[in-house]
């Protein structure tokens, strides 16, 4: 059954609420409402079961791309915005 404008454009706003809410509280949020080509923090089960943390960017038809060893078989679970860069009085590191 397809959906009526309607529906997408209000499927489209409950996402986007979704997305601001987790922006706003910096809480961790279902990779279903990652945003699309923003680097975000995302968190991964790697093939070894363990529970990685890394910074990821989600491609429309690649997919997730990740920097740091994670095994091939890895699935990406959650996502939380990137922290705000600390203040550093003007000063640069």
């Amino acid at each position: 059954m397809r959906k009526s404008e309607a529906e997408k454009v209000a499927d489209m706003v409950r996402m986007q609420n979704i997305v601001l809410f987790g922006v706003l509280s910096g809480k961790w949020q279902p990779i279903e409402t990652a945003p699309m080509e923003t680097p975000v923090l995302i968190s991964v089960i790697g093939g070894d079961d363990k529970r990685y943390t890394r910074i990821g960017i989600l491609h429309d038809k690649r997919g997730w791309e990740w920097k740091g060893k994670i095994q091939i078989h890895s699935v990406v679970t959650h996502w939380m915005p990137l922290p705000k860069d600390p203040d550093m009085g003007g000063q640069n590191v």
